[in-house]
């Protein structure tokens, strides 16, 4: 067994329920709760209760927390600095959470996804039951190989995959970041090799925009801000006044907060295509090992989403080492928990799958801009 088959496998038995499939046997997990059929038919995902839902919730946390470089040394953190280490894990909310009914309801309402799930006071109502049960995952086609049903053998995965990163972009566009999508978008419809109309799963993570992170891009465009009306009025140059004590006004400071809150927006999709180009390659090597074939995915999710200023902040994650993989300098053992079943990432292929991802985004924006069309002009 690979070692992707062993995370997944022990993924598999820790979490019970599976996606409700009536067509094959689903590799899509259900976590933080299970999905059932009522008696009066309606389907309903019950969050859990109680103390098992407390240990998920806050598991989950802390390891997101560490996979969002938040808590890069958990061990170290707890032996010495022990308050830090309890604030991060139980009192402050990671950048990426597992939501309360009330805030799965507030995604629910902003990804545009009202005509397939609703709020119950059972739960999460899956408004459409025949996503589910005959709907085909987009991870289940990666894995048809290792399920071995002949609803899913024929099917293209590459096509799967533009159609997959085609919707996430019109998300963004739309909507905004679709947050940990990558592995369960639902395809509705299949047509000889291809499938067609996809739809996200239940959004079921929320965002909590990181306030450090904002405050940084806060600070460093008010500076910016500053040397600019400075240099504009000469009036520094004149006295030598440090920039830092220039005064700006309200319409000035209003527009620091909009750049802020726009450049936060634009890291949160580019989280979402860093991952989906992260787990593909892992998917991949795993289903084909050939790093050719794994380039080709690569290219195929880079042209369909085709985003020069995503697509530049994606770039800079992969350099700095984000995501954690398992091998890497940041692999503090416990920080890769999280993205060896999330990433399905494999310590023998983390250095050449990040070595592909940063080849082909070069690659891509080198590529010349196409000439414009007499209709352009």
């Amino acid at each position: 067994m690979g070692e992707i088959e062993g995370v997944a496998g022990l993924s598999n038995r820790v979490v019970k329920n599976m996606l409700p499939s009536e067509r094959y046997h689903s590799t899509v997990g259900v976590y933080g709760g299970k999905i059932a059929t009522n008696p009066d038919g309606k389907m309903i995902y019950t969050i859990n209760h109680g103390l098992i839902n407390q240990i998920d919730v806050i598991g989950d946390q802390i390891l997101r927390k560490m996979d969002d470089h938040a808590m890069k040394h958990p061990l170290r953190m707890f032996f010495h600095h022990p308050k830090d280490f309890f604030y991060s894990a139980f009192k402050s909310d990671s950048v990426r959470h597992r939501g309360t009914p009330k805030q799965i309801a507030e995604n629910i309402k902003r990804l545009g996804l009202s005509e397939y799930y609703g709020v119950t006071a059972q739960g999460i109502e899956i408004k459409k039951p025949e996503v589910f049960t005959q709907g085909i995952a987009i991870k289940d086609i990666f894995r048809s190989d290792l399920i071995n049903s002949p609803v899913l053998t024929d099917i293209d995965r590459f096509q799967a995959l533009e159609e997959e990163t085609r919707y996430i972009k019109s998300v963004h566009d739309k909507y905004g970041p679709a947050v940990d999508f990558i592995d369960d978008v639902m395809f509705q419809k299949k047509d000889g090799t291809k499938v067609l109309e996809p739809v996200l799963n239940i959004p079921d993570i929320v965002l909590t925009p990181s306030e450090k992170r904002l405050e940084q891009i806060k600070k460093r465009l008010t500076l910016q801000a500053k040397r600019v009306k400075a240099n504009k009025s000469g009036y520094a140059r004149e006295i030598n006044l440090d920039v830092k004590n220039v005064d700006l006004g309200y319409s000035e400071t209003h527009e620091i907060e909009k750049k802020a809150k726009e450049r936060i927006l634009k890291e949160q999709k580019a989280t979402d295509v860093t991952e989906l180009l992260v787990w593909t390659a892992f998917e991949e090597f795993r289903r084909s090992n050939d790093p050719v074939s794994v380039g080709k995915a690569m290219k195929i999710i880079l042209d369909s989403y085709n985003d020069k200023v995503i697509l530049g902040i994606v770039r800079s994650f992969i350099k700095r080492g984000r995501p954690t993989l398992p091998g890497e300098k940041m692999d503090k053992g416990a920080t890769v928990w999280h993205n060896k079943v999330h990433l399905s990432a494999t310590k023998r292929r983390s250095a050449e799958v990040r070595e592909i991802i940063e080849k082909k985004l070069t690659e891509y924006f080198l590529l010349p801009e196409p000439e414009p069309t007499p209709a352009s002009k």
